[in-house]
């Protein structure tokens, strides 16, 4: 019995340190795995560093090899052009606590854009409403979204000023924010509110609040028209009568300068994928149409209207287009908007004009956002 028990004893030692000394080996195989994670992170943000480095010397052409370190480890880049495509590798090394050797490496593939358009406009362009000094609604003033499906689901008719924003009587409507730089009020005291409704509004925030400002530019005739191939130029005022169809597509819009002032009489129709730039001012009134209802590209503009003088828009003028202008807007009467309004002075809006918010066509905006070449990513890779 006593060597039963002494045997047993032994046995349970025995056992007691087979199973420590595999504790301490797990732990210590765990150990080093973490640890093995822990400086495959850092051989990542070897390589990640190394990439960063390659995309900024893509940008400026230069397709030498690259090399550097990042803590205790280095990266090295490898650039491989083949006409329009570049591919970069970059591989990031780092010594671990035995000192071999982990790696991690990234591959991505570029391919150079001839000439690329912006694929949106600039942040001035992107508002239903958007003015320099004070906005003021009178009148049953609307606004609302003109996409639908799902991309008109997240879209607004925003309205913003970088002055005061008054709002009188409580007949206008808004499907979007109204933002304000200077301070807002209305009379009576709930029209402020009750006159913007988002369409889209995650958040729940209130529909007029103080914003900060957007940048508008100065109206510049000869650097617009030094920065777009011009079509036609007239030296003087232009008075629009009868049918225009003035041709022009997205990739090669009709560009027309005019001199002067450019007014238009009753029963006035333009159709074409067309961009006006105007020294003096712009007075649509009457029967007008101008842009093309029907274009089947993008849901977005297809006439731009910018003016270094006022922007006047009355009768039962229809605009289908952008309008953007260093001097006032007054919408009166019946006109409609398809479209968007931009203005370095005041917009003063009376009768019962509406406004339907469509995207500004980045192909309209090229005065602002110069086509480049560049380098747009279509392959992308780590391991």
């Amino acid at each position: 019995m006593g060597k039963g028990v002494a045997l047993l004893v032994a046995a349970l030692g025995l056992s007691g340190i087979f199973y420590a000394n595999n504790a301490r080996q797990s732990s210590r195989d765990t150990g080093q795995k973490v640890a093995t994670h822990q400086y495959g992170i850092l051989a990542r943000e070897a390589a990640l560093t190394g990439y960063n480095r390659a995309k900024q010397a893509l940008s400026e052409g230069d397709l030498n090899d690259i090399t550097g370190s990042y803590e205790r480890g280095n990266y090295g880049v490898q650039f491989v052009n083949n006409g329009s495509l570049t591919k970069i590798t970059s591989i990031g090394y780092m010594l671990d606590g035995r000192g071999e050797t982990v790696t991690y490496q990234i591959s991505a593939e570029y391919k150079l854009v001839t000439g690329a358009m912006s694929e949106t406009a600039p942040p001035h362009m992107n508002y239903a409403l958007l003015t320099e000094e004070d906005l003021n609604i009178n009148g049953a003033f609307v606004t609302e979204v003109l996409v639908t499906g799902e991309a008109g689901a997240e879209l607004n008719a925003n309205m913003h000023t970088n002055g005061n924003l008054h709002i009188d009587g409580n007949k206008a409507s808004v499907e979007g924010f109204g933002t304000y730089v200077g301070s807002g009020s209305s009379n009576p005291n709930k029209a402020l509110q009750g006159t913007f409704e988002p369409n889209y509004n995650p958040t729940s925030l209130d529909g007029a609040y103080q914003a900060g400002r957007v940048d508008i530019p100065v109206f510049d005739s000869a650097l617009y028209t030094s920065e777009v191939a011009v079509d036609a130029t007239t030296v003087g005022d232009v008075i629009l009568s009868g049918d225009y169809d003035l041709g022009g597509t997205r990739e090669d819009p009709y560009i027309w300068h005019v001199t002067g002032n450019v007014s238009s009489t009753g029963g006035t129709t333009l159709d074409g994928y067309v961009m006006f730039i105007v020294d003096g001012e712009v007075s649509l009134t009457g029967n007008v149409e101008m842009g093309d209802p029907g274009y089947s590209g993008p849901d977005e503009s297809s006439v731009a209207f910018y003016a270094g003088g006022d922007v006047e828009l009355g009768g039962n003028s229809e605009i289908y287009g952008q309008i953007y202008t260093s001097g006032d807007v007054l919408l009166h009467g019946t006109p409609e908007v398809y479209g968007s309004i931009t203005t370095s002075g005041t917009a003063t809006l009376s009768g019962t004009p509406d406004i339907y918010f469509r995207e500004s066509s980045p192909a309209l905006t090229t005065i602002w956002q110069s086509t480049e070449d560049s380098y747009r990513l279509v392959a992308y890779n780590e391991l």
